[in-house]
């Protein structure tokens, strides 16, 4: 009688096992495949793995500008400020310093001051560079 009570305690103690595991594994999976962005909240879509920093037209110098340039940049290197002599406001200037953003942003990963750029931000950097740097495309 004791072996049947400790077989079926057993059975149901490997099956709560199972559960937990399994619910573990669900949850510790639901985020990668989410795939967001914490700072951004930009999300790639599981599907289709489209990125939002790797979009299938071109990047505009505009939409570089309101989501880099203006939030992370501007602050140390405007017309005003021009830190280290690098001026970022207008699409002349940073076509003329484009060589020193992408070694200091993607390459040594040193600006901006007090911390890198978001991974989606990072990529659409590096996109937009790749396609040309285009100001309008």
């Amino acid at each position: 009688m004791r072996i049947c009570t400790f077989a079926a305690a057993l059975r149901k103690s490997t099956l709560c096992s199972l559960l937990l595991a399994s619910l573990f594994q669900v949850s510790c999976n639901f985020k990668d495949e989410k795939n967001q962005d914490e700072e951004t909240g930009d999300t790639t879509d599981p599907g289709t793995g489209t990125d939002p920093g790797t979009p299938t037209t071109k990047i505009s110098f505009a939409e570089v500008e309101s989501q880099i340039f203006k939030p992370s940049c501007l602050v140390c290197h405007s017309a005003t400020t021009a830190l280290g002599g690098v001026t970022l406001d207008t699409y002349a200037k940073v076509k003329d310093q484009l060589a020193k953003v992408k070694k200091t942003t993607l390459d040594d990963k040193t600006m901006p001051q007090g911390g890198s750029l978001s991974a989606s931000k990072l990529q659409l950097l590096k996109t937009w560079i790749e396609q040309g740097a285009v100001e309008t495309p």
